[in-house]
């Protein structure tokens, strides 16, 4: 059977036709109607553009200009931002602090938001905007915000307390409280600042900064593990001269009342300072050479002596040490340590877990120089160990002296032996040897004795 042909009647054809012609009416309608509006917008900013929250939404580019001069700069020029820290308040003008602001630059580059479209995007920005707001960027003077913050810095900030120990006439451990310090976060205040006026947020009045704390390097938790005296060396100087004694008093004031930090590292140098006048120091006795000569700071080295003692016994050990050339009255051999500004000093680090409070004062005629520390630290005992291995006989020098009779001699000045000394420390724990070491070899040097004698 033969399939019949399908064939369009008359009246579908003229419907078809119709439709065919609707549809190509539609299209050239909106074409039509696209290019009017995008040809109308192409010299207006597009719906939904603006600068700053400045709506510029149909205006020509001049337009915009005159809108943004006229809206912005009166409002920035009397705009007061308050900065609250602290309870403080601090008010900056804006009229000082903007340099400039480029209009024609940002205007320029808000108007060709979206210019750059197709037909297609360019008509649909203009129906349904594009909501596109551009920051404004200003120059500001650096200085002045430089000095405004400054100023906030000057009034706010405060420097953290470190906890203060000290050591009564009884021997009671006092400790006052650390107080932690604060500071401007000044990264943050500037950005704030920043963006607040960037952001033309002239409603908001006020900007709050965070501060910072600050704690205190030192704290009260840090010195309540100091309980105990730990070491204590005592030395006399009743044989002084007045000057002598007062250098002694300058010394041991300065020492006392220091703490030492796990891992800080004592120099008496610093600690005491330069020995000089103008320091209160005084001329007194001072060993030079083989001989005692008169010179300013006389007596110091007793002070770093008996120090150097302490710490021996507390079981640490010195970083920085010096004996004498010769013996000394005050102090056994091997156990002196001499200081001298700006070329030898005597230092020690402290390499306990735990701090230390160092404690001078003078008693009588005599200097206490205690170590305060952990009573855990007691469990170890220490003793101290001082050999003289070697001597070496003084020389006698003999000068004629025509000036005295035949045979009649003179000692113009005594001899002393030289010394090889060594000092070693046992330590104990719980009344057992558990380590012994050589701490120091000195050498004091031999004095000649030399005699006048008639020719």
């Amino acid at each position: 059977m033969r399939k019949a042909k399908y064939r369009f009647t008359k009246v579908a054809k003229v419907i078809i036709m119709q439709l065919l012609i609707c549809s190509i009416g539609i299209i050239c309608g909106f074409t039509w109607e696209a290019y009017n509006e995008n040809t109308r917008w192409e010299k207006l900013f597009y719906p939904g553009t603006g600068i700053a929250s400045i709506d510029l939404n149909g205006m020509t580019e001049d337009e915009g200009k005159k809108q943004l001069k006229s809206e912005l700069i009166g409002e920035l020029n009397d705009y007061k931002l308050i900065v609250e820290i602290n309870g403080s308040s601090f008010i900056l003008d804006c009229s000082k602090l903007i340099k400039k602001f480029d209009v024609d630059a940002i205007v320029d580059e808000a108007f060709n938001v979206g210019k750059n479209g197709d037909f297609r995007d360019k008509y649909d920005i203009i129906k349904k905007g594009i909501l596109k707001d551009i920051s404004l960027y200003f120059e500001y003077d650096r200085d002045y915000l430089n000095s405004f913050i400054s100023n906030i810095e000057e009034k706010i900030n405060k420097e953290p307390v470190n906890a203060v120990m000290r050591i009564d006439s009884e021997g009671s451990i006092k400790i006052a409280d650390d107080m932690s310090g604060i500071k401007v976060n000044t990264k943050e205040l500037d950005l704030c600042i920043k963006d607040t006026i960037n952001n033309r947020c002239f409603e908001n009045t006020g900007i709050t900064i965070p501060m910072e704390e600050i704690k205190a390097p030192i704290t009260k938790d840090m010195l309540l593990s100091i309980d105990a005296r730990i070491a204590s060396t005592d030395t006399d100087f009743s044989l002084s001269s007045k000057e002598r004694e007062d250098n002694i008093i300058i010394a041991v004031k300065a020492i006392n009342g220091t703490l030492l930090m796990p891992g800080e590292v004592f120099s008496f140098n610093e600690v005491v300072g330069e020995i000089t006048e103008g320091n209160g120091f005084k001329a007194a006795p001072v060993l030079q050479s083989v001989d005692y000569k008169s010179g300013i700071g006389g007596g110091v080295c007793q002070v770093s002596s008996t120090l150097y003692n302490t710490v021996l016994k507390g079981g640490l050990n010195a970083m920085e040490r010096t004996s004498h050339r010769l013996p000394l009255s005050y102090i056994k051999m091997g156990l002196d340590a001499t200081v001298y500004w700006g070329s030898i000093d005597f230092k020690f680090e402290n390499t306990f877990d735990y701090p230390i409070y160092i404690g001078s004062y003078i008693k009588g005629k005599e200097i206490y120089i205690d170590f305060y520390s952990n009573s855990s630290l007691l469990n170890k005992e220490y003793i101290i160990n001082i050999d003289i291995y070697n001597t070496v006989p003084a020389k006698i020098q003999i000068i004629e002296d025509e000036d005295l009779a035949f045979g009649e001699s003179v000692t113009v000045r005594k001899g002393s032996k030289g010394y090889w000394v060594m000092v070693t420390r046992s330590t104990y724990e719980n009344g057992e040897l558990v380590d012994s070491e050589i701490i120091s070899d000195d050498y004091y040097e031999p004095v000649d004795e030399i005699i006048r004698k008639g020719l």
